[in-house]
């Protein structure tokens, strides 16, 4: 096993959590139980690099304690390592009475062995970027150190995307290299510059603002309001006379995010178009400014004829009504399209605030539902 999964077996057999700023462990066991020493061992083996003994104690002490969390946490540790996440979230539930109270420790680490095995598929490369995005930003040490020690040769640019997002230099001269050469992939280099939230990223955006071709300027737009620096806005404010829609679009979307009024009345505009699509656009750049009149325009997209715009109205409306948009997704789930069907449950993972529904989530068969299920456990259990 990596030294950061021992550390978590140690953590997750003593039901201990941990404090994501300090990394302090808080005790929430009693040091009284009578399984506490044998759960010890147990811990001791795995440090041990012993999975075999510690998979036969953790066998045991279930036999003894079927009703322990400690003991449960310890067969869940053990389990995943030998037969795969799938199989620990299954004895979990099975460990888990009916109406009994779930246990968000061995939730967080079941989501995190999820997101871990999602990372290592090779066949399904969206949820695998997911799974490796959301790695990173939880701190996992293992994804991170694998991610630095890899040659640049080899790092994909969206792998070289994550390093930079924390702040790795070399990630980001790559990505600072690629916009400077003529066959280099500007758009993903633009996009990862914007999640770095580097003052040193605002240059290069900056410039690629006037880019001749309206892709690079749309996404440069994106990255500068996804930076999230108000010295981007100077570059910004020029594109709300840009003759394309998606680019005028992008930049009046990204001063709204960066608190420039700019380009307020052009998007109030948008929100009365004739054309649903452009009116949730509309709608979508203003999110982060709801008012009454906002909430109400959303509301008339949620029964849009197009399925599609009702499960992005949706989206918009989860923060504001969470029931109200679950029942658009829910009602999205007998669509006739198996694609819409698809999106709607992605979609629901994402608004649903019941631990136990999240995690059920966990058994899709598709990826990427799994993916957005591990994601939202972490969110609750945070």
């Amino acid at each position: 096993m990596k030294f950061s999964s021992l550390l978590a077996a140690i953590a997750l057999a003593f039901r201990l959590g941990a404090d994501p700023t300090s990394g302090a462990l808080r005790p929430q066991a009693s040091q009284d139980a009578p399984e506490t020493v044998a759960v010890a061992e147990a811990a001791r083996m795995l440090v041990q690099g012993n999975l075999e003994g510690a998979s036969a104690l953790a066998s045991r002490l279930y036999t003894q304690y079927p009703k322990s969390p400690a003991v449960a946490s310890l067969v869940v540790q053990t389990t995943v390592p030998r037969n795969g996440a799938l199989s620990a979230l299954t004895f979990y539930e099975r460990w888990l009475p009916p109406d009994g109270q779930e246990q968000p420790e061995i939730v967080r680490f079941l989501a995190l062995s999820f997101l871990r095995e999602a990372a290592r598929d090779v066949v399904q490369s969206a949820a695998r970027l997911q799974a490796l995005d959301l790695l990173t930003r939880e701190g996992d040490q293992e994804t991170i150190l694998k991610l630095q020690s890899t040659p640049d040769a080899a790092l994909t640019m969206a792998e070289t995307s994550l390093l930079a997002a924390r702040g790795d230099e070399r990630a980001v001269r790559r990505l600072v290299d690629q916009l400077q050469n003529p066959i280099g992939n500007k758009r993903a280099a633009i996009a990862a510059l914007g999640r770095t939230h580097l003052r040193s990223a605002v240059t290069p955006l900056a410039a690629a603002t006037a880019d001749p071709d309206p892709v690079i300027r749309l996404a440069a737009a994106q990255a500068l309001g996804t930076l999230g620096l108000p010295e981007g806005i100077p570059s910004l404010k020029p594109l709300l006379n840009d003759p394309v829609f998606t680019v005028h679009l992008a930049a009046a979307t990204a001063l709204v995010e960066l608190k420039d009024d700019s380009g307020l009345p052009w998007l109030r505009e948008v929100q009365k178009n004739p054309a649903a699509g452009n009116r949730l656009a509309g709608l979508s750049a203003m999110k982060s400014r709801p008012d009454a009149q906002w909430l109400a325009a959303v509301r008339d997209l949620t029964t849009d004829s197009d399925p599609e715009i009702r499960r992005e109205a949706a989206g918009l409306l989860a923060p504001h009504d969470p029931d109200a948009a679950r029942t658009v997704l829910k009602s999205l789930m007998s669509d006739p399209n198996p694609a819409e069907r698809l999106a709607a449950q992605e979609s629901l993972v994402d608004v649903d605030d019941n631990l136990s529904t999240v995690r059920s989530y966990l058994h899709s068969p598709d990826t990427l539902v799994r993916v957005r299920a591990a994601a939202r456990l972490l969110e609750l259990t945070r």
